[in-house]
């Protein structure tokens, strides 16, 4: 689970974010599942979006990338 995490925060980096799909064939994991509480606060800050199929950064989480992804390395 600890390298889903690192690779869910290097991705939450990107402007896309992450597909679900995508991160689940890349890695294993349910980021839905495994990080639903993560996205949840990500989003209640206004720093995350949950999108149909995917999650992402907004502008303002992406300029705190690194402590938006550091709530999903565990």
């Amino acid at each position: 689970m600890a390298r889903a995490g690192e690779t869910a925060a290097f991705g939450l980096r990107m402007n896309a974010g992450w597909p679900f799909e995508q991160f689940r064939a890349a890695t294993g994991w349910d980021l839905c599942r495994e990080w639903s509480g993560d996205m949840q606060r990500l989003v209640a800050q206004g720093w995350g979006r949950l999108e149909p199929g995917r999650f992402r950064l907004t502008p303002a989480g992406l300029r705190f990338a690194d402590a938006a992804a550091e709530m999903f390395l565990r």
